[in-house]
């Protein structure tokens, strides 16, 4: 007769499977596996957040709805005022801005008085808001000349500032050519420190990597401009807008 197996198994079961793996598939998986993939499960649910356009409401700086104090001036000249035409783009979707009347009043205000360190004050001269559809948005800003061709109320004589909801994660953007700027309503930056740096690439300037607390640095919330930089942007706007 054949032995009988102490484990009560197929006397040919250690052939297929040897005791040792048979303990070792019994196991409980390693922490460190269990950590690794609900990890990997994390960030992927965070990238499709932030893709979905979460990238800006996380970073969302709330501008406080007082005025900033002006700047002091650097040349001490006459001021030369900057007028601006405002464009809403508004719609229910996910482009068109949610801004008021005293919201847009306050953004330009606090813009101006960063740029009272050139005696340069920044005016409106208009606002409209325009009902259109997000894909209309969308092509306006890959194809910049369209702002100034299929858009009766742009203004040839005035800085254009366009406000929208999301600018696909960026604060905002100048358009030098066509005298104009966009700006997002969230933002990294305060939303007015964010018009005055755009405003300062209609004004000729370059970015600078040189310090934080500059105005033409990007991604932060630096408000100054170096005596080069103020000498440049009085300059051209007065060729612009100078009597």
């Amino acid at each position: 007769m054949e032995k009988e197996n102490k484990k009560g198994l197929d006397p040919d079961f250690n052939d297929i499977l040897p005791e040792e793996e048979y303990i070792e598939e019994q196991k409980p998986r390693p922490i460190w596996q269990t950590l690794l993939l609900t990890g990997v499960a994390i960030m992927v649910i965070l990238g499709l957040l932030w893709l979905s356009g979460g990238r800006q409401a996380f970073f969302y700086r709330k501008t406080p709805p007082i005025k900033e104090k002006e700047l002091q001036s650097i040349l001490e000249a006459e001021k030369i005022v900057v007028p601006l035409n405002i464009i809403v783009f508004r719609n229910t979707g996910n482009l068109g801005s949610q801004r008021d009347a005293a919201n847009i009043v306050l953004l330009v205000e606090n813009a101006s008085r960063i740029w009272a360190q050139a005696d340069i004050t920044l005016s409106i001269r208009v606002v409209y808001s325009i009902e259109t559809s997000d894909e209309t948005i969308s092509q306006f800003f890959k194809t910049p000349s369209l702002l100034a061709k299929d858009i009766p109320q742009f203004d040839r004589t005035s800085f254009n500032l366009f406000l929208v909801r999301s600018l696909g994660g960026i604060n905002g953007i100048a358009f030098s050519g066509i005298k104009s700027l966009a700006v997002a309503d969230f933002t990294t930056v305060y939303d007015f420190r964010a018009t005055a740096h755009e405003i300062g690439h209609l004004l000729s300037l370059s970015h600078t990597d040189e310090s934080i607390n500059r105005l033409m640095f990007r991604g932060a919330n630096g408000m100054e401009l170096t005596e080069g930089e103020v000498m440049a942007a009085y300059a051209f706007a007065l060729e612009l807008f100078g009597k």
